[in-house]
């Protein structure tokens, strides 16, 4: 199903954000872009939950 192939690439892309966004908060060069990354990806993966809840399985 398409719209899950779009979930999955959301969760991957949050997950390189966060890896990403990692050695700048360990450097400690930017906190707030560091936060602000964070909130993004929670919010992505908060839409992926609402668009494809996990208990929800139909495909």
């Amino acid at each position: 199903m398409r719209t899950k192939r779009i979930a999955r690439a959301l969760v991957i892309a949050s997950s390189m954000l966060l890896i990403g966004s990692l050695p700048v908060a360990l450097l400690g060069l930017g906190e707030w872009t560091f936060w602000a990354m964070m909130s993004t990806v929670i919010a992505m993966q908060l839409i992926v939950l609402v668009i494809r809840p996990p208990w929800r399985h139909h495909d």
